[in-house]
């Protein structure tokens, strides 16, 4: 009689990329709306019912908060949320009953959403231009030329100036 072990992330519903010495990523039931988690224990709780990619990209999100978290900037309670923006900043307190968690316009968040998917970053007007114009890709001339074209703009990238 044969038989299938189960793996450790399935004994305890842990997500496939959890790794030892990286944050542990748990699925669950979250609340409506809620796609992740990060605490300050180093887990990160995402949305059961998201695809993997969604998680993927919730789990990047995650991880700049924990970030934030070990560099002391972000700190939470069930009534608070505190920031600061850098070390040497005042720490600000909000309310959290007084606020939309989540929203991109709160600073911490604002980084997050910024930083969160590498998959999202590259396939902008600048990657798709100047990708046509370089035959070996990935190379050092082409990165240069794609932080040129994204610090000028696609619509100005290649014009030759008089």
């Amino acid at each position: 009689m044969a038989f299938k072990l189960k793996t450790k992330n399935d004994i305890f519903n842990l997500h496939h990329s959890s790794e030892f010495g990286k944050p542990v990523i748990l699925k669950d039931d979250l609340e409506k709306g809620i796609e992740g988690e990060a605490n300050r224990d180093g887990t990160i709780f995402v949305n059961s019912k998201m695809s993997d990619k969604k998680i993927e990209e919730a789990v990047n999100h995650e991880k700049v908060h924990l970030d934030q978290m070990a560099q002391g900037r972000l700190q939470y309670d069930n009534d608070t949320v505190k920031w600061k923006r850098d070390t040497q900043s005042p720490m600000k307190v909000y309310k959290r009953s007084e606020m939309n968690e989540g929203h991109p316009d709160f600073e911490w968040e604002a980084e997050a959403y910024k930083t969160e998917s590498p998959l999202k970053k590259g396939k902008d007007a600048c990657y798709s231009k100047v990708r046509s114009r370089y035959d070996k890709w990935p190379s050092a001339y082409a990165s240069g030329a794609l932080v040129k074209c994204r610090k000028v703009g696609a619509a100005n990238w290649g014009n030759k100036s008089k």
